[in-house]
């Protein structure tokens, strides 16, 4: 309680930051009570109590809005998924905080767009595969939620065992067109969870080859751009697979780790690594 008591004499501002912080770490439970926090100042702003002396950098409605979003998103990670729902009502339409200007109208816009957009994942993450068809629309209308939208619709695919083929086929082209070398490392999980996502759905539906290849892939790019963390976890999903794989992914699998060993060999004179590949493989 009295670290919730203050934060709500933090400046809105400092709040934010405060939250975004949460949100990296992934601090769930703080940042529940951080967004708890920013809530009640910014309601506490339209009744004319809030400190004179605070010099906040937006409006009260873009506290409002964010605070729920924040939550929301918290719950989501939490996989409260039927709490997070309710918390979208309390950003899908601000207008009623709103004074009427532009700016604050396109504060209003800007949070009506995450409802619909939050609310699509989470039908789908609570297994609702009715809107499906109706997400893959709002995501070709809006390709920037298109990577998101792809890990939702991959979870809820792998939690509630639905197909979801035809819907992901557009999406996983906008994937792969993004995929490039120069990535920064700290947008790499963004890339790989969904290529990991896939080969888990392709295994679940028992079409090994897919899933295999997929893997493949994930550690020849992995490997390419020096991620380790990725690398590591492509490997042992590969071995999750193994016994389904043909000799040709089996081949093509070796010759990637055997590239990937090599670079920390490169300055070791006199040592192959060639006679305990061929026995493994043998």
């Amino acid at each position: 309680m009295e670290g919730n008591d203050a934060a709500q004499q933090t400046n809105p501002d400092t709040l934010e930051t405060m939250l975004r912080m949460a949100h990296s770490f992934g601090n769930w439970d703080h940042l529940i009570s951080l967004a708890d926090s920013l809530y009640d100042i910014a309601m506490n702003s339209f009744n004319g109590s809030q400190p004179k002396h605070w010099k906040q950098q937006k409006p009260p409605i873009y506290y409002l809005g964010l605070s729920s979003l924040m939550k929301g998103i918290a719950l989501k990670k939490k996989k409260q998924f039927a709490e997070a729902l309710t918390y979208i009502e309390k950003y899908r339409d601000l207008s009623l905080f709103a004074d009427g200007s532009e700016k604050e109208s396109l504060i209003v816009d800007k949070f009506a767009f995450y409802a619909k957009a939050n609310s699509y994942s989470l039908h789908i993450l609570s297994g609702d595969h009715r809107q499906l068809y109706d997400y893959a629309s709002f995501l070709k209308q809006h390709p920037a939620e298109a990577l998101p939208g792809l890990i939702s619709i991959l979870e809820g695919a792998n939690t509630h065992d639905f197909q979801v083929d035809e819907v992901i086929a557009p999406l996983l082209e906008t994937l792969y067109h993004t995929i490039h070398d120069d990535i920064p490392p700290e947008k790499h999980p963004y890339y790989f969870y969904p290529l990991y996502l896939l080969s888990v759905y392709y295994f679940k539906n028992r079409r090994y080859d897919k899933a295999i290849d997929n893997v493949i892939q994930q550690m020849e790019f992995s490997d390419k751009i020096n991620d380790h963390l990725h690398f590591k976890k492509s490997v042992a999903l590969f071995e999750e697979c193994r016994g389904q794989a043909s000799p040709i992914q089996l081949e093509s699998y070796q010759r990637i780790l055997k590239n990937y060993l090599m670079q920390f060999l490169l300055n070791e004179e006199g040592f192959s690594l060639d006679f305990r590949i061929a026995e493994n493989t043998s």
